[in-house]
């Protein structure tokens, strides 16, 4: 017989039988998988269950990230304005864990900024790519910029939200409710250009990850011109790196 993966059951089993749209149920089964997953110190395997939960629940990624790092890690804010986690426990953390989190931050905090004008909507949308949001920020942010905007010149909470589907206004709602649990956030003009590079820069790692997995199952006539692609990316990546040391 084929035997389960420890984690695996523990994952299926906290989902099994549960009602979603209960709040108390959710929680419940995410206290049951953060516990699960914050035993490996496996950076990999931990992001690989929470896609898979934030795709269970219907939630974005960036949302139950920031949940599972509040849960375990206390956030401060250092006087530099730099995010300071510190594991509560012995959790595992690493500096991976810490440059997600501050993507994931600022993915949730563009939508605010959007929200305050419709020229800074229209700024942050020529300044970022779309492809550097998860699906369900894209949605919400066209839905924004392409069907509010277009309509009305004043962000309006009321008319935004009637625009929306009920699985748009969930997903925006876990979002504000994660972006809650964030303490000390600072919304500057300094801040939103800090979160358009982090977006930009992580959206570039996504590129070269991608790229690797590509490279992996490809032919090796075509690993010859990823390889080509991977090096020129590379090369930005350590270009960005080094002006911001100097």
């Amino acid at each position: 017989s084929h035997l389960i993966d420890p984690i695996e059951f523990q994952y299926l089993n906290a989902l099994k039988n549960r009602d979603f749209k209960d709040f108390r149920q959710i929680e419940e089964a995410k206290e049951i998988i953060f516990n699960t997953i914050s035993r490996t110190n496996s950076q990999t395997l931990i992001e690989t269950y929470l896609k898979r939960l934030s795709d269970e629940l219907n939630v974005s990624f960036a949302s139950l990230f920031i949940d599972y790092n509040s849960y375990f890690n206390k956030t401060t804010m250092l006087k530099n304005g730099e995010v300071s986690i510190q594991p509560k426990n012995n959790n595992f953390i690493n500096e991976r864990m810490q440059i997600l989190l501050k993507s994931q931050r600022c993915a949730l905090k563009i939508m605010n900024y959007a929200k305050e004008s419709r020229e800074k909507a229209k700024y942050i949308d020529l300044n970022i790519q779309l492809e550097s949001m998860e699906a369900k920020h894209q949605n919400l942010w066209m839905k924004l910029i392409d069907g509010f905007y277009e309509q009305y010149e004043v962000y309006n909470d009321e008319l935004y939200m009637n625009m929306l589907s009920d699985e748009q206004k969930k997903w925006l709602l876990s979002d504000n409710r994660a972006l809650d649990k964030l303490p000390f956030e600072i919304y500057s003009n300094e801040d939103l250009e800090a979160c358009i590079q982090t977006l930009k820069d992580c959206h570039l790692d996504n590129q070269i990850r991608n790229l690797e997995i590509e490279i992996n199952n490809a032919s090796l006539e075509r690993q010859s011109l990823l390889f080509d692609e991977k090096i020129k990316l590379l090369k930005i990546r350590n270009n960005k790196i080094s002006i911001k040391r100097k």
